[in-house]
């Protein structure tokens, strides 16, 4: 008897000590799961994978393939440039003059602001002819395409032309004036960032119209002067073609 009493004392000593222990030791510590990143492929070491590329946008791809090209072309911001050649102009014989149509040489100088693709500039030209002088003063928006060093554009312009007369026996005739409209398409090559050379044709459209005026003083029998019949005020639409070379100077950032 009392050796099963003391058996069932131990017992019971064993399972008290074992409980206290497992009630006394600390819980085990709360790690949070590790974050599933994506892998790199090929990695070993379970590296992150990097964020895609961007798409660049059409500015950095206009200028990536100007550099590409060889041309070291910037963010054009301003332009200037000098244009010679020839041209035909014809304002037709309801003006008063000899002449269906003249030819000459011909001059401009222009300059305006670059916006990427974008130009708005003005310009003006001189075409000297044997029975006038038509000078133009227009303003000129251009859309380029750039396609490295070279740079293909069209523009539109509009504005004021005067077909100066020149004098005939003293007497100046009156000067057909009026609205320009016209259209030129070219192409420059870039040497460089700063300097361009290129060929364009321009055509316009002119709507003129001359003012009455009276008419030159002739001599007459007797050494007295006759006065001729007043010039009356008339109206004609020209056209004037132009095909030049230019040099030109351009800014960048």
């Amino acid at each position: 008897m009392r050796t099963l009493l003391g058996t069932l004392a131990v017992s019971v000593a064993a399972t008290w000590t074992v409980s206290a222990r497992a009630q006394l030791q600390p819980p085990p510590p709360m790690t949070a799961p590790a974050p599933a990143w994506p892998q790199l492929p090929g990695s070993p070491f379970g590296l992150p994978a990097a964020p895609p590329p961007q798409a660049p946008n059409a500015t950095t791809q206009q200028l990536d393939a100007g550099d590409t090209s060889g041309s070291f072309r910037g963010l054009e911001i301003a332009y200037a440039n000098a244009d010679v050649g020839g041209g035909y102009a014809s304002f037709g014989k309801n003006l008063g003059g000899g002449k269906s149509g003249e030819g000459g040489a011909a001059f401009g100088l222009g300059a305006g602001a670059r916006f990427i693709t974008w130009t708005l500039g003005a310009r003006v030209r001189l075409m000297p002819a044997s029975d006038f002088t038509l000078i133009q003063a227009t303003l000129e928006a251009g859309y380029h395409l750039p396609m490295g060093a070279w740079d293909p554009y069209v523009n539109l312009h509009g504005g004021y032309s005067v077909a100066s007369a020149k004098s005939v026996d003293g007497f100046s005739p009156p000067s057909p004036h009026g609205v320009d409209l016209g259209v030129s398409i070219g192409d420059d090559y870039y040497f460089s960032a700063l300097f361009s050379v290129g060929l364009d044709v321009t055509f316009d459209t002119l709507f003129l119209s001359r003012s009455a005026s009276e008419g030159p003083q002739l001599p007459a029998t007797g050494g007295s002067l006759i006065t001729e019949p007043t010039i009356p005020s008339a109206s004609a639409v020209g056209v004037v073609l132009i095909g030049s070379a230019h040099a030109g100077l351009h800014f960048d950032l």
